[in-house]
């Protein structure tokens, strides 16, 4: 082994933001709780805006927080999501499903004509600079990698791609393309080079069953490509 010289440098931060609070239920008897202690905004959690609280809904960003601060009550869910009985709750186990209010907008997800294998079926970040058609071909393990999905505006336009999943997963979903609902769960952001790195968005793409939000994938488009998808503030429930 031989030294190995390590230099840091501040000529690019990227920060990487998580933009709400989060809840879930506990049984006997039915309430719900805050997620605390897991990251800034739990450290904070106080009820109040944390970041650029004036961004807020009227400019449709992810930034933007519910009138009452993001904070979840029983009554809350009793509200916005009548099919999550007491009952039915307590079929889940405690913890097992979060609360969160968020960004949500539609997009068309393009399946491409091949899928990858589990070799490659890694969780990488979406990639929107990238051409969705772009692939690269590993000879000496013998591995194609395969096109990412691309994503696009109602308009057609498009705005990013989603992670590669293999021809297992996609055929195991009932709906994985054309319209699909994406939450965004995060923000990136390079503070000093924004005319360069401008900021982008961290989405999951989901689908609902029994009133639940489930994980399909997860894609970055640029904040201002999000904008212009016309998103929505809601309260997901998401296991």
């Amino acid at each position: 082994m031989g030294p190995v010289n390590v230099s840091v440098g501040d000529d690019k931060l990227e920060t990487e933001t998580l933009n709400f609070l989060c809840f879930s239920h506990q049984s006997y008897p039915i309430r719900i709780v805050p997620i605390a202690g897991r990251n800034r905004l739990d450290e904070q959690y106080s009820g109040t805006p944390i970041e650029k609280p004036d961004s807020g809904r009227k400019k449709g960003t992810l930034l933007s927080r519910d009138e009452n601060g993001g904070n979840i009550t029983w009554n809350d869910i009793q509200k916005h999501h009548p099919d999550l009985t007491e009952s039915r709750l307590r079929t889940v186990p405690d913890g097992h499903v979060l609360f969160f209010w968020a960004s949500s907008a539609f997009l068309i997800v393009e399946r491409p004509e091949h899928t990858g294998s589990e070799a490659e079926n890694i969780a990488i970040y979406g990639s929107p600079i990238l051409p969705p058609e772009s692939s690269s071909i590993d000879e000496a393990n013998g591995i194609v990698k395969t096109p990412r999905a691309a994503v696009k505006s109602t308009g057609g336009l498009l705005v990013g791609t989603v992670d590669r999943m293999d021809q297992e997963h996609w055929n195991s979903l009932p709906s994985p393309s054309g319209l699909q609902e994406f939450v965004v769960i995060g923000r990136k952001e390079v503070q000093e080079m924004a005319e360069v790195y401008p900021p982008y968005v961290v989405a999951l793409q989901i689908r609902w069953e029994n009133g639940i939000a489930y994980r399909v994938n997860i894609a970055e488009f640029k904040e201002l490509d999000w904008i212009k998808a016309q998103p929505t503030w809601k309260m997901f429930p998401l296991m």
